[in-house]
């Protein structure tokens, strides 16, 4: 977590500016906004209010992390810059040829809203319980405002060595489990997580666990042992090596490459502080171009083709966030499976694990409902918003629970973060706590999968780890 009181008056004052302007433009175009779009102003009032009353709160008293930092970007653009975009390049009605009715974009409208106040209200409440609860003992309460710069490193990795001989022993096995990884560009031998047997998978999970492990060793051992001698070099050392592990990647998804860059980035600020924000702001530069060439290689087509680019930055901006047409697309979807059981079976259909169970379980799921109201076939390429998956099974009062829910996690996950300060706890939960900033334009399914991709086993080795006390 980290506290300044000039980067929230910056925030605060680029925030409140921009959505009072956006809404008063909102309103004095509405004579040219369509049938159920007309309350579209509402959608950056209603973030102006509810940052200034509950997430400026918790920034000024708790601090920012990079969940809330995720978090409000994602909510700032969809609700404040993509309803500007949709009324100025007049893209209304997205991809599918049958739009919803008027009251579908108009109910889209008020669900949003209700779902961004009862999100806001879930941070604050949730942060107030995590770092201030009663029942925490003082001083891990008193340890948000001390020095969260300073990083603590393994005191022994035979477990760590011992996983990572069993994963090259596992890669040995089956070598094309290499072929999912890539560095700096997608390497010509990449194969999808989805073409690969089950083995092959699980020795996917190992490299990634094994490939972090390596990394934490390795400072950690920079920073024990070379750092006493020589402060300069041992940056130089610690830099070039997380500039290495920033730039391996796994799949081809690029919001997953610019996560694990970022998280790089933060651990580099975490141990040199002032030093370690210089140099990343040389490595911001690389990001552009890893992004670039992963889009070549997944031949991105924009709903345009380039010609109109309002209109192309609008869509995937609906897309990619949820906005107003995509929540109205889910609005208008219906399922005979209704109910939490089948919510849960849904969601968990994308965990690693219990997939392997509930994939024989007959449903139609959220994800299918949702895409075949939009291209009327099987194709799958769009995302059902957090908010209209959790109508489909809850119903509109108690749809936000879903969202809540992860929510709940990433604040759990940070303040591990501030109380702990190990080095893999800080990497690995500000990585998941970040990606679930991502709550409002994202599902369960997406959440789930995430969470459950490597982490879980990562935490077995740790804690096998941390259980092994070498004797001096």
């Amino acid at each position: 977590m980290y506290k300044s009181n000039n980067v929230n008056l910056i925030i605060s004052i680029i925030v409140n500016s921009i959505s009072i302007f956006s809404a008063l433009y909102l309103f004095m175009n509405h004579e040219l906004i369509p049938d159920g779009y007309q309350n579209i102003f509402l959608l950056p009032i209603a973030f102006c209010i509810f940052y200034n009353v509950f997430i400026r709160v918790v920034m000024k008293k708790y601090g920012i992390s990079l969940f809330l930092i995720i978090y409000l970007l994602v909510s700032f653009f969809r609700f404040v810059i993509l309803s500007v975009l949709v009324v100025e390049s007049n893209w209304f009605y997205g991809r599918s040829n049958y739009s919803p009715a008027p009251l579908f974009f108009e109910n889209a409208i008020y669900i949003m809203i209700y779902e961004l106040l009862i999100y806001n209200i879930a941070i604050y409440l949730f942060h107030k319980f995590f770092f201030e609860n009663i029942r925490k003992k003082q001083d891990d309460r008193i340890e948000i405002v001390k020095d969260t710069n300073n990083i603590n490193f393994s005191k022994n990795n035979i477990i760590y060595t011992v996983f990572v001989v069993l994963t090259f022993m596992l890669v040995v096995v089956k070598p094309n489990s290499l072929n999912y990884f890539s560095f700096f560009t997608v390497n010509n031998n990449f194969t999808k997580l989805e073409e690969l047997d089950i083995l092959t998978s699980i020795v996917v999970m190992f490299l990634n666990v094994a490939r972090l492990i390596i990394y934490f060793i390795i400072i950690g051992w920079i920073i024990r042992n070379i750092q006493p001698k020589s402060y300069l070099f041992s940056f130089f050392l610690v830099v070039f090596v997380t500039l290495i592990n920033s730039l391996i990647f796994f799949g081809t998804n690029r919001s997953d490459f610019i996560f694990n860059f970022v998280v790089n980035l933060l651990i580099l600020i975490y141990l040199y502080k002032k030093l370690g924000v210089t140099i990343n702001i040389m490595f911001l530069g690389l990001l552009p171009i890893v992004v670039s060439g992963m889009s070549q290689f997944r031949e991105t087509v924009t709903i345009t083709g380039g010609t109109n680019k309002l209109v192309d930055i609008t869509d995937n901006l609906q897309v990619y966030l949820g906005g107003i047409y995509n929540v109205a697309m889910s609005l208008d979807i219906t399922s005979s499976n209704g109910n939490v059981l089948m919510m849960f079976i849904d969601i968990f259909k994308s965990a690693i694990g219990p997939n392997m169970i509930l994939k024989n379980i007959e449903l139609t799921t959220s994800a299918q409902l949702f895409n075949y109201r939009i291209y009327l076939s099987d194709h799958i390429a769009q995302i059902i918003p957090m908010i209209g998956q959790g109508n489909l099974y809850l119903g509109p009062i108690v749809a936000p629970l879903l969202g809540v829910s992860f929510i709940f996690i990433a604040v759990f996950l940070t303040k591990q973060i501030v109380r702990f300060k190990r080095i893999e706890l800080v990497y690995i939960f500000t990585l998941f706590s970040g990606r679930i900033g991502f709550v409002m334009a994202q599902n369960g399914n997406i959440l789930i999968n995430d969470l459950t991709f490597f982490l879980p086993l990562f935490l077995l080795v740790y804690y096998l780890n941390n259980k092994v006390v070498v004797k001096n």
